[in-house]
């Protein structure tokens, strides 16, 4: 993340900002928030200034999707299970609503079609 937001700031700004066209897009952060505000950003992180990156993240946050913070791949890996579970569930009560919504039309629309 530290590299997205430092040295390829414009093309990672620019991939959220397509993103935006998604139904759902997140970032999740292998990263603790408070190793991010106390600088521990380890050997990628060398020199970055951690209020910088603590506002970029809030300002990114605001302007495109959110920034998940999950600690460390096991825990960002579940939290990417929990969300395509949740997104495919919502996803799917909506459908079955829309399906619903159409078997009570088709008789109306067949009987106003005589």
């Amino acid at each position: 993340m530290l590299q997205s937001l430092t040295h390829h700031r414009e093309r990672f700004e620019a991939e959220l900002a397509r993103a935006r066209a998604l139904d759902f897009f997140a970032v999740i952060v292998e990263a603790s928030l408070p190793d991010i505000l106390a600088g521990r950003f380890g050997e990628y992180g060398i020199g970055c200034n951690p209020k910088a990156i603590w506002e970029t993240v809030a300002a990114f946050t605001v302007r495109y999707c959110p920034f998940i913070f999950v600690g460390n791949r096991a825990t960002g890996a579940r939290m990417i299970e929990s969300l395509l579970q949740k997104y495919l569930r919502e996803h799917w009560k909506a459908l079955q609503a829309v399906e619903k919504a159409q078997k009570r039309l088709r008789p109306v629309a067949v009987a106003e079609a005589r």
